[in-house]
């Protein structure tokens, strides 16, 4: 689980996945990404091309609920049985 907001550097996050990528693609788990009330575009750029991946739900909060309950949000929508 990942919450994400403006402060979030995208070399970092593209980073995170590059790690993630090879031991998630084929197993039961997924990725929650909450995209925690983000105005940057290029940061929803790259949101948007993470929710395409079969394995990362990214959900979207219109306000940003800090690190606690954005994880909370996160839980709430994942729907695997393991989640990162």
């Amino acid at each position: 689980m990942t919450a994400v907001w403006d402060g979030s550097p995208v070399p970092y996050l593209r980073q995170l996945f590059e790690s993630l990528k090879p031991q998630i693609e084929e197993c039961p788990a997924e990725w929650v990404i909450l995209d925690n009330g983000c105005r940057k575009p290029e940061l929803r750029r790259f949101l948007a091309t993470l929710s395409e991946k079969q394995w990362i739900q990214v959900v979207r909060s219109e306000e940003n609920l800090g690190i606690i309950r954005g994880l909370r949000h996160c839980l709430e929508h994942a729907k695997n049985r393991y989640i990162l």
